[in-house]
């Protein structure tokens, strides 16, 4: 496979008095005539800079003096489909890669040589020593515990574990003393930074508390820096993380998480941009999980203002304003919304005891598979029914073949039940108003239509429907 060799020479000029250029030019080895891109990082967002060809002998120049395009802060170099960053600080930077097609092996990124800003040369070093803490800490640590102590190999791996913390700490504490406090790549360093060295023998949940107690030391999230780099949704993503269970059917804990994202939330608040972008990242990532009692919980604590505006919405969280009128009209003890079963008969003229919402479709297995069982829980509550309470069924079907749909009611003999469905799938209206994001999905309601319970499975409508029968 041939190999092609990258040399790059990319300057920043020196910041001018009154105004700021971004300067880059430099060479590309047997790159004759190719495109790379340069984009500015804000956030989660990649700004393209500049698509650049070289010419026939490899060389490429560009300025920039738009000031949208040129900030302190982050830039990504994109050469085909590899990336690498660099910090613009305003002052020159050269630096010397090569790109080989084998993926696999050597990248651009990984064969990078600053030659300078100290900027650059610094935040390389990072990069590089945060690669082996992370190495350190996703599999050293997990051999550790396969190798017995007094293994020649297991006394290696102790050393280089330990060794990898050290070399960081060590790296952090040297510039940290020194008499200039606001260098880019500490910070961006000191955000990634653990002020001590997490003890191997410690249970993995030992070391997540341990994670969240230091995790806010070095790193504040306000810092207007970080709004040119992509640290703050990194580090959004790493602290929420630190709240999810370790262990793989352990339950989230909503209540836990939301107070994480408040916290991390609550320490941008001096910075407005950050802080509407946190703020609209936490209530997506929770959205997007289905953890709608987290979603709840953080909109109330930032998007209820006790103010006497006529219109609080801002138009980037409209949504979620939509959303929480529907999650709130889904939730324990609320009158659950009304709509149409047939002609001009509407759910909540139903005259009986209790009214079980099941939303299914024919083409959900699982639907399928349950509905002897969901059945059998149905004819059970009515038969060994202490109470005599009565019990509707309202089917409201997800699918958009209405003959499959019918045919399937009536080999199963569900006739008995309610039926309804406007046959347009995951787009039905009466699902998007109870916010129906899996099938089957139960939710019973009491004799005044209030919400009494909200299931997933039928072994707990059928736990539901006993516990009222009692």
């Amino acid at each position: 496979m041939r190999k092609i060799s990258f040399l790059f020479i990319l300057i920043f000029l020196p910041l001018s008095v009154f105004l700021q250029t971004l300067n880059v030019s430099g060479s590309i080895k047997n790159f004759e005539k190719q495109y790379f891109q340069i984009y500015k990082v804000e956030l989660d967002t990649l700004i393209l800079v500049d698509s650049m060809m070289t010419d026939a002998k490899g060389n490429f120049q560009v300025k920039i003096s738009d000031s949208k395009f040129v900030d302190r802060g982050m830039y990504q170099f994109n050469v085909i489909d590899q990336s690498f960053f660099v910090l613009n600080d305003f002052k020159p930077i050269v630096l010397e890669t090569r790109y080989e097609f084998d993926y696999f092996n050597n990248k651009v990124k990984d064969n990078l040589v600053i030659k300078t800003s100290d900027e650059n040369i610094h935040f390389q070093t990072f990069q590089r020593q945060q690669m082996l803490v992370n190495v350190a800490r996703e599999l050293l640590l997990q051999l550790l515990h396969i190798y017995p102590n007094g293994d020649p190999f297991y006394e290696q791996i102790l050393k280089q574990y330990y060794d990898r913390y050290e070399n960081y700490d060590l790296f952090i504490k040297k510039h940290s003393n020194k008499q200039k406090t606001d260098n880019l790549f500490l910070k961006i360093a000191k955000a990634y930074y653990i002020d001590q060295t997490p003890d191997w023998k410690l249970t993995a949940e030992k070391r997540q508390l341990q994670a969240r107690a230091v995790f806010f030391d070095y790193f504040n999230p306000a810092d207007d820096f970080f709004y040119h780099t992509n640290v703050i949704p990194d580090k959004l993503e790493e602290w929420l993380t630190l709240h999810i269970p370790l262990r793989e059917n352990q339950k989230i804990d909503e209540n836990l998480m939301a107070h994480a994202a408040i916290q991390f939330i609550l320490k941008t608040h001096d910075n407005p941009r950050i802080y509407q972008f946190v703020l609209k990242k936490a209530l997506t990532r929770f959205v997007g999980a289905h953890l709608y009692t987290s979603f709840l919980k953080v909109y109330d604590a930032f998007m209820i203002v006790d103010h006497d505006d006529c219109d609080q919405t801002t138009d980037d969280l409209l949504w979620a304003r939509n959303l929480a009128s529907d999650l709130r009209n889904i939730q324990i003890g609320k009158v659950a919304p009304d709509f149409v079963l047939k002609d001009n008969l509407k759910m909540h003229d139903l005259k009986s005891d209790y009214t079980v919402l099941m939303f299914w479709a024919t083409w959900c297995s699982h639907c399928v598979s349950s509905m002897p069982e969901i059945q059998k829980t149905m004819d059970d509550f009515k038969l060994k029914n202490k109470t005599k309470a009565s019990l509707n069924v309202v089917a409201v079907s997800l699918d958009r073949d209405e003959e499959a749909w019918k045919s399937y009611i009536k080999f199963q003999g569900l006739e008995s039940w309610i039926h309804v469905s406007d046959l347009k799938g995951w787009n039905n209206e009466v699902g998007k108003l109870y916010n129906i994001y899996s099938t089957p999905t139960f939710i019973v309601l009491g004799k005044n239509k209030e919400i009494l319970g909200v299931l997933e499975e039928s072994e707990d409508l059928d736990r539901f429907l006993n516990s009222l029968n009692k």
